[in-house]
């Protein structure tokens, strides 16, 4: 699902994502990633393994990253890290989307008062 809204974004599209049980699932598995890293571009895609490989390890010192200058080298590490790591990805192109909003979700009890 992510890389196929990957692969269509167009500048101005709204995304909506929509699910039930597991589609519900895989809607907040989708919109978490794109929360962490944003949409990736083509180029960013041909990255998507080491970007995510970076952000899952961010924080911890003893990680040897494999992939030294993918995306880019000097990779941040620091409390900011997330933020800084995504605004470096919006600097050499391989995001093209940044913003995620996030509604109030449906409880399972219905909708929320």
């Amino acid at each position: 699902s992510y890389s196929f809204i990957c692969a269509n974004y167009t500048d101005g599209d709204e995304i909506i994502l929509v699910g039930f049980s597991r589609g519900a699932f895989t809607a907040r598995s989708v919109a978490g990633m794109t929360s962490n890293i944003g949409l990736l571009t083509g180029e960013g895609m041909e990255c998507f393994y080491p970007i995510y490989n970076n952000i899952q390890h961010w924080r911890d010192d003893k990680y040897k990253d494999p992939f030294l200058d993918t995306p880019f080298g000097d990779k941040p590490k620091e409390e900011d890290a997330p933020g800084k790591y995504r605004a470096m990805l919006v600097e050499v192109g391989k995001i093209c989307l940044r913003l995620l909003v996030n509604a109030k979700a449906i409880t399972a009890g219905g909708v929320p008062q």
